[in-house]
């Protein structure tokens, strides 16, 4: 059966792996990003977490990381991440995802028609450190994802 744990990839192969670092990281995912349950935040990120790269720049602290994830959701209410692989670094306490995001707009973007779908890639490096995520960094396809929902210059012209 092929779930995301069994596509869990680590780069070092001592005797006890920490298995929580990637359930950690995938409950974010599971909780805050397609769950929209804000309130899981405290127990899955640091007080000083640093969030570093996407559309919503850098962000220090969990007020401004929920802000963010609220602002993604108001934006894309349908909003959902798939993990499609996941690498572990036990030693530096680092968890590589690869997702998949889609979302529906709600008519906050700047594209033409108020619900259109789109889908990206991406990829999130999070630093653990004692079960929660006190680092982390994301970079994805955001212009794909905006050609996707016609707000692009060139995908305008070919609708």
């Amino acid at each position: 059966m092929d779930t995301p744990e069994n596509r869990t990839v680590r780069t070092r192969t001592g005797p006890r792996p920490r298995p929580s670092f990637p359930q950690c990281c995938r409950r974010t995912v599971e909780k805050v990003w397609n769950g929209k349950e804000y309130d899981a935040s405290p127990r899955l990120y640091a007080k000083d977490c640093v969030f570093y790269g996407g559309p919503g720049g850098e962000t220090t602290g969990i007020d401004a990381s929920e802000a963010y994830a609220k602002e993604v959701h108001a934006t894309f209410p349908d909003f959902e991440a798939r993990e499609e692989l996941c690498f572990c670094d036990d030693e530096a306490d680092l968890v590589c995802m690869y997702l998949h995001y889609s979302g529906t707009t709600k008519g906050r973007s700047s594209a033409p028609s108020p619900r259109e779908e789109g889908t990206t890639t991406g990829v999130v490096i999070n630093r653990v450190r004692d079960g929660k995520v006190v680092e982390a960094w994301a970079e994805a396809d955001a212009l794909g994802f905006l050609a996707d929902v016609g707000a692009t210059p060139e995908s305008t012209a070919t609708k």
